[in-house]
């Protein structure tokens, strides 16, 4: 595998964020299925970088692995909660339940609470990749460490666990957003596969890519897409990775889709609030897809603003910081600009 068959990785993460924007813009009734692939992508990536370090140094540091991650989110989703108070204190909104939104979403814990200013829904899945992160190096250590399968239990109880008490009556909704986040340790046992397996697992891609097609633009029962232990979404998304990192794709490799998925993270941040307000609060009289056409045009205007003067400065800044490397080959260089 080349450095250059990684970049398929930004494509697929395009397509991700592009299915998650239609479907609040109310043109994909299936968008929200995106979220799975970035799970999928995020546990597949942490877990290279992780085991990547490991390999070289024989440890995972733990606390340099939290803070670059607050260092390369953190910045975008302050400026963005800093946006979402200004708009409720400027346009008279109800700023509690705005305020309430905003520090459960920057404390990363909006999956726990019911959500209620409608500008910040989204940030449940930040606050799972977070506590994602917060938890899964550690385990991971522990398993390499042991050398021994037994240093996998307890990252196995802790899927059973939750699963099985997301069966149980009355499982708060919080608990159901683990169910929902089940795309994570799908992809951290993918980064384990052997390129052989990977191969294999990649010709399923064509039947995945339709199915997720299909899910994306044709409205299908909730039981079908998120009603088992792992979304559809998820499944679909693993032969699409496996495929991407055993192969060159290049339709994955497209310059547009490239562009979407290197900005996947502001756009995703960004676009709700501004979603919201386009379709919720324009002046009335304005036709409902001249609304949609604004939000989505100011979306991409604002995320390509954040993801240059406010992301990039921010990873310029905290690189410049890093230790110089240990030499590594090409497919771990892309894996740790894929993650990172």
């Amino acid at each position: 595998m080349s450095a250059a068959r990684w970049r398929g990785l930004d494509g697929l993460r395009g397509v991700a964020v592009i299915a998650v924007v239609l479907f609040h813009a109310g043109l994909a009734p299936g968008g929200f299925l995106g979220v799975d692939v970035f799970f999928v992508l995020s546990g597949f990536l942490i877990t290279r970088l992780l085991r990547n370090e490991y390999d070289r140094t024989g440890t995972i540091r733990l606390a340099r692995f939290t803070a670059r991650r607050l260092l390369r989110l953190y910045p975008a989703l302050l400026a963005a909660c800093t946006f979402v108070m200004t708009v409720a204190l400027v346009t008279g909104r109800a700023v509690p339940e705005l305020t309430r939104d905003v520090v459960v979403s920057l404390t990363y814990t909006s999956n726990l609470f019911a959500m209620q200013g409608g500008l910040l829904d989204h940030t449940w899945t930040l606050s799972l990749e977070e506590q994602f992160y917060l938890v899964w190096p550690a385990l991971l250590l522990l398993a390499l460490w042991s050398r021994a399968w037994w240093g996998w239990l307890p990252v196995v109880a802790l899927i059973a666990t939750i699963l099985v008490l997301d069966l149980l009556p009355g499982a708060p909704p919080a608990l159901h957003s683990y169910v929902r986040a089940m795309g994570l340790p799908l992809g951290c046992a993918l980064a384990f596969a052997g390129p052989r397996t990977l191969a294999g697992i990649g010709r399923l891609a064509p039947i995945a890519a339709v199915g997720f097609v299909v899910a994306v633009f044709v409205p299908l029962p909730a039981a079908l897409t998120t009603g088992w232990p792992i979304s559809i979404g998820a499944v679909v998304a693993a032969p699409m990775v496996a495929l991407l990192v055993s192969r060159t794709v290049p339709p994955a490799e497209w310059t547009p889709l490239r562009w979407f998925g290197l900005r996947s993270y502001s756009l995703y941040l960004w676009h709700l609030p501004i979603m919201s307000l386009a379709l919720h609060h324009a002046p009335e009289g304005v036709p409902e897809w001249l609304r949609v056409v604004a939000g989505v045009a100011a979306s991409l205007l604002v995320a390509e603003a954040s993801y240059r003067w406010i992301e990039q400065p921010v990873l310029r800044l905290r690189d410049r910081r890093r230790p110089a490397p240990v030499p590594d080959p090409g497919p771990r260089r892309a894996e740790g600009a894929d993650a990172e």
